[in-house]
């Protein structure tokens, strides 16, 4: 009977103080990731997967999705855009804190240069019967994206050769470049003719009061409100657009966004978790009022 009796008096405890007692030994969180791939000015693939985690207590269950609006083309060219709204739902029963960070990979094949003093390239992209390739290229598989390798165009025995990789380590390492709010690094690459359409993201200067996303000098951009059960955020990302000035050398590039997202419980420790936890901080300034209260 005693037992029955502490036990019940611990479920009757604040939610708060339940989740902390149990946030560390059952990994309350969910990771989720969009996966966004195109061809430019030629036919492309969406690729969307997740692997979100819910996790349950008893009858409490956590558990955050990144969600997406698509809005198919048959061709992404120059001064086209593709309609791309991704946003969080918290379809659990436990309130939470979420953030997303964005991940853009780029490969450029080796172009047929009529002559030298055609810098940009007038003609295609120059096709290639390797009797035995180096390496095959799988478009999905941005670990195989590597320059003197091999891409079989649509398995037609037709390869294109890799002959750049933005990041440059993409090569080496399989990873790609993290979207920081404001980087200067973007803007010197080919990334640059590619331009993500944020929604409601605050900047330096922004006006936003609520719901919102604000960049943590982390590479992730964090949600501006507690998530609670059944809600959603506003928009993270509206759509991606290809400049109309983008270089002939682009034609026929492998290009892939990841939108990552983590979401734990709105608790402090979460904040601490995610390495914001100084008084001074915008990030635990933002949300330090908004954990679920004791």
């Amino acid at each position: 009977m005693s037992r029955k009796h502490n036990y019940q008096k611990k479920r009757r405890q604040p939610l708060a103080i339940w989740l902390k007692k149990y946030h560390k030994s059952l990994l309350l969180i969910s990771v989720s990731i969009l996966s966004f791939f195109l061809v430019i000015k030629a036919t492309y693939a969406w690729d969307t997967y997740s692997t979100s985690k819910e996790n349950k207590i008893g009858n409490t269950a956590f558990s955050v999705k990144l969600k997406e609006q698509f809005t198919p083309n048959n061709q992404w060219e120059p001064g086209r855009a593709t309609v791309k709204k991704v946003y969080v739902l918290n379809d659990g029963n436990i309130p939470a804190f979420v953030r997303l960070r964005a991940e853009e990979f780029l490969l450029l094949f080796e172009m047929e240069i009529e002559t030298s003093a055609l810098s940009e390239g007038s003609g295609n992209v120059l096709s290639k019967w390797p009797v035995t390739p180096t390496a095959t290229i799988e478009r999905n598989q941005v670990n195989t994206w590597k320059v003197n390798h091999y891409y079989d165009k649509q398995n037609s025995g037709v390869f294109y050769k890799g002959e750049k990789t933005i990041p440059s380590s993409l090569s080496i390492d399989g990873k790609g470049l993290v979207y920081e709010w404001g980087e200067a690094q973007r803007q010197t690459t080919d990334l640059a003719f590619i331009d993500l359409k944020f929604g409601d993201v605050a900047g330096d200067d922004s006006s936003f009061t609520s719901n919102y996303w604000r960049y943590g000098n982390d590479g992730y951009f964090y949600y501006s409100e507690r998530l609670e059960p059944g809600k959603e955020t506003s928009y993270f990302l509206t759509e991606t657009f290809l400049s109309p000035s983008t270089p002939n050398r682009i034609k026929e590039s492998l290009y892939k966004l990841n939108i990552l997202m983590g979401g734990d419980q709105a608790l402090k420790e979460t904040l601490s978790e995610w390495g914001h936890d100084s008084s001074t901080d915008p990030i635990y300034l933002l949300l330090k009022d908004k954990v679920i209260p004791n």
